[in-house]
């Protein structure tokens, strides 16, 4: 074969693989370009979603944290000025006290007062307590930093004992205890 039936021959092979490659990528690779380009621009609307989703997740969770601080201050106001009369949970916090400190506590009796303008309720607890002169005052200031918010009116204190030397007295004492209306 003649050398220039060889160039020929082999620029005609060249020529049918360069049309045979461009076929190929029009056919298969330009399409599949496409696809890719579009599932491209589909992952990145989803990581974009999913970090916004991320973020707004974030801010419900803190959002549900300050709630449910506002919760437990409901919750602790709730005990400081309660939303009823709360005669029983008063008897029950004067009589836990008044065993804590170890004094005995007598003619418990309670009065409703009338609603005062800033819409809070009020009730008067008298009752006498007996025992030493430290035990009382224990007792004394339990009740004024107690969680319920309660105002000492006044308080008596005389001698029980038979001696006059021994550490035992009777204590008259009036408090008030406001709740929510």
């Amino acid at each position: 074969m003649k050398p220039s039936t060889k160039r020929t021959l082999g620029l005609l092979a060249s020529t049918v693989l360069l049309i045979a490659a461009l076929v190929i990528y029009a056919n298969l690779i330009l399409p599949s370009y496409g696809d890719v380009q579009q599932l491209r621009g589909e992952l990145t609307a989803k990581v974009s979603l999913y970090e916004q989703q991320q973020t707004i997740i974030t801010r419900v969770k803190n959002l549900l944290a300050q709630f449910k601080n506002s919760a437990e201050l409901q919750s602790t106001i709730s005990l400081a000025l309660p939303t009823d009369e709360g005669v029983t949970s008063l008897i029950r916090q004067v009589n836990s006290i008044a065993k804590a400190v170890g004094v005995r506590l007598d003619n418990f009796s309670v009065n409703v007062l009338p609603f005062k303008p800033n819409n809070l309720g009020s009730l008067q607890a008298s009752f006498q307590i007996t025992g030493s002169y430290g035990a009382i005052k224990n007792m004394l200031r339990i009740l004024e930093t107690n969680v319920r918010v309660m105002d000492l009116k006044s308080v008596r204190l005389d001698p029980a004992g038979v001696r006059p030397n021994e550490d035992r007295f009777v204590s008259s004492i009036v408090v008030e205890a406001f709740y929510q209306k």
